[in-house]
């Protein structure tokens, strides 16, 4: 048996309190025929919507997160 078999797996939840104060994702989605990125919580909560990644980046930086992209 190897160390994965052996370790407790973790909850959805687990993973979504590992970075709930540290990250938020950023994802493109299109928006009346438009490319636009959409900015979410860790727990997957839809914050806003911007017109082009790196305001959606300097956004979640401003309020001292870590972006992370999502596709």
């Amino acid at each position: 048996m190897n160390n994965f078999e052996k370790s407790p797996l973790m909850a959805v939840r687990d993973f979504i309190d590992l970075g709930l104060d540290d990250i938020a994702y950023i994802k493109p989605v299109v928006v009346e025929n438009e490319q636009q990125f959409a900015i979410y919580t860790a727990d997957g909560e839809e914050a806003t919507v911007l017109p082009d990644r790196l305001t959606a980046e300097m956004a979640v930086r401003d309020n001292d997160l870590e972006p992370v992209s999502l596709h």
